[in-house]
């Protein structure tokens, strides 16, 4: 395998060997916002498509594909969470799709729903951890109170 330049652990590097299989994952999770693709991913371990293909397979018994795919989606949740009020174009291309209408494409296939559904379901379920994480706080601090409080109109 030929020198290359791969970003891994501790930032830019230069390997003489492949990466070990064992190690895509965590690869992918430090480096996906430099990897658009499986073949990318594939060719920064030292692979190629269809060797990487193989080895992935066999060691994690999944494709490469079913895991970037999931990768895709945990980047697109937390950067929707984060950024409530962005462009679907912004979220597009955080996870390496051109517009805004390969973000529906890929939502409506991986998702089921619109990406504005999507926006809105991350949010109630951001609302309602927020709401619980508070009632709980509430719950705790009645418990050390030397009287009781009333909470209803």
């Amino acid at each position: 395998v030929n020198k290359r330049l791969c970003y891994f652990t501790s930032g830019l590097i230069m390997k003489d060997e492949r990466t070990p299989i064992e190690d895509a994952i965590d690869f992918l999770d430090q480096n996906f916002t430099g990897i658009p693709g499986i073949a990318e991913w594939a060719e920064n371990m030292g692979y190629s498509r269809t060797t990487f293909w193989g080895k992935f397979d066999a060691c994690f018994d999944k494709s490469p594909r079913t895991v970037f795919i999931e990768k895709k989606k945990k980047v697109l949740e937390s950067f929707l969470k984060s950024h409530p009020d962005c462009k679907f174009r912004e979220a597009a291309k955080v996870i390496h799709l051109s517009n805004g209408n390969d973000l529906y494409r890929f939502i409506k296939r991986h998702y089921n729903c619109t990406p504005t559904d999507l926006k809105n379901r991350i949010l109630k379920e951001m609302h309602v951890r927020i709401y619980e994480t508070k009632r709980r706080d509430i719950n705790e601090i009645d418990k050390h109170l030397p009287f009781t409080l009333d909470y209803s109109d």
